[in-house]
């Protein structure tokens, strides 16, 4: 699936995080999201598994990482599965 994010998505996308793709859970995902992405057109490409995980991720909201997966991917993904 490819997103459209915004400036400041692609800011708290990029902002933090591992350094490679060894780190687990939360981490590895946010390293694999940024691998997808293209800088210059803030277009990001994910899997459709990484898409669930996601949406699952904005309705727990129970942690950081969760938390920033939300402010990055809340308005195009939401919980549903529908872009708004």
């Amino acid at each position: 699936m490819k997103l459209q994010l915004t400036d400041a998505e692609v800011a708290d996308l990029v902002l933090e995080g591992p350094a490679d793709d060894r780190a687990g859970g939360f981490q590895g995902l946010l390293h694999r999201l940024r691998e997808g992405l293209a800088a210059d057109t803030n277009e990001i490409n994910i899997s459709d598994e990484d898409v669930e995980r996601i949406q699952r991720a904005i309705l727990e909201k129970g942690g950081g990482w969760q938390y920033k997966l939300a402010r990055v991917f809340e308005r195009t993904l939401g919980g549903s599965g529908h872009n708004e």
